[in-house]
């Protein structure tokens, strides 16, 4: 800049200065950190977001989009589960923005691992066996489903209880359980052994009688039943139930000592606590059983259902029928109850020694007013079905309504 001064004509000297500007140095906000680096990460996995200039704030995006000061603010590190690319900028008042930085994050697939139902076993493992031998699978894996063959094809049946082989057989069997892989597969051959010819060929099974308190009496008892027709030793009596409609169920002694094939009896001794019950050979009519309600698994062990009942004892020792577990097996040869609609826990037993209850046991035409008792003697005004006394003037007869 130079200058002059002029007074009435005179001029002064000139005088001449320099001024250099400088321009105003800014500084420029670091650049953010966004930790991890980009790349692979496990789901879950923690993003940080990191600035070297003290008092700067940093805003980020999670959708690919520019940061700027009107998106998220970052307060705490944030966890992500999806591909993400994540943007930031940091910025301070009188300072230039930082540049964006950047990083693409993508979630590692999880590697499904299968794990493998264990491979079933099958007892016994093959080899000679007698004719009727009953086969068992089973898999160590919980809730697999074992299916099988016995004519050596592949297996397709869904195996529910031991099988029992009348002839040579080839077992294959395979488990499965939804969400795993599949069993290995396993294979048994087994070969019947053929009757000695000075056999008469009948078949014998031993039976063991559990000593406890049946209607009120110490007795032996147990449940039986098979595919044949059978024949029990003297001292034993065999017993039916043809009514399951009252709160007691009534076991009906039926006379002889055979047994139909597949019907189901309860059989009780005074005495004896092991016998033997062979096969017999000859025609047996089942026409006096149409109204026996025990079931058979004279065809092999069985899977229970709801409202399926089976014999036994309580702490006390006094035999009753006993709801059973759902999902429980029920031995081969024994006989059980099939009771819909009820969710009573247990039956109490009572032994009737006449084998001919099937309806009113005496008609009498009577004009008196008619009372009704049940089994134990307790009087009853508003009967349902079962089996009572009835009580009419002078005359007491046994009744099923």
């Amino acid at each position: 800049i130079s200058a002059i001064a002029i007074l009435d004509g005179e001029c002064s000297e000139v005088v001449t200065y320099e001024y250099i500007i400088t321009p105003k140095v800014v500084e420029t906000v670091a650049t953010p950190v966004i930790t991890p680096v980009g790349g692979e990460i496990e789901a879950g996995a923690t993003i940080t977001i990191t600035c070297a200039t003290e008092g700067a704030k940093i805003y980020y995006t999670t959708d690919g989009a520019e940061p700027t000061e009107n998106t998220t603010l970052y307060t705490a590190e944030f966890t992500l589960s999806t591909n993400t690319t994540v943007k930031a900028i940091a910025m301070k008042e009188g300072c230039n923005n930082s540049a964006v930085a950047s990083e693409v994050f993508t979630i590692k697939k999880e590697e499904v691992v299968m794990e493998t139902v264990a491979t079933p076993v099958i007892t016994p493992e093959g080899g000679e066996i007698e004719a009727g031998t009953r086969i068992a699978i089973t898999c160590a894996t919980e809730g697999a489903t074992i299916y099988y063959s016995i004519d050596g094809g592949t297996p397709n049946k869904v195996y529910t209880g031991t099988i029992a082989l009348k002839e040579s057989a080839t077992v294959r069997a395979v488990a499965k359980k939804s969400g795993w892989n599949n069993s290995e597969e396993v294979t048994a051959t087994f070969t019947v052994i053929e009757e000695d010819n000075e056999d008469d060929g009948l078949r014998t099974i031993n039976v063991t009688l559990e000593k406890g308190v049946l209607g009120g009496i110490s007795r032996y008892a147990t449940t039986f039943s098979a595919p044949y027709n059978v024949e029990i030793p003297s001292g034993v009596d065999k017993y039916i139930v043809t009514n399951t409609a009252t709160s007691i169920i009534i076991l009906n002694r039926s006379y002889g000592d055979v047994i139909p094939a597949n019907q189901g009896v309860v059989l009780v001794s005074k005495y004896k606590s092991e016998i033997e019950i062979k096969e017999i050979d000859e025609e047996v009519s089942t026409a006096a059983w149409r109204k026996n309600k025990l079931m058979n698994t004279a065809d092999g062990a069985i899977v229970a259902q709801s409202g399926f009942y089976v014999f036994g004892k309580d702490s006390k020792g006094v035999m009753k029928f006993t709801q059973a577990e759902v999902g429980s097996t029920i031995e081969a040869n024994k006989a059980y109850l099939q009771i819909g609609g009820t969710s009573i826990r247990a039956f109490a037993l009572g032994l009737d020694d006449d084998p001919d209850v099937s309806g009113i046991e005496d008609v009498n035409v009577n004009d008196g007013e008619v009372e009704y008792y049940n089994l134990q003697g307790v009087k009853v005004e508003n009967p349902e079905k079962g089996i009572y006394i009835m009580k009419q003037g002078g005359k007491t007869s046994k009744v099923v309504l």
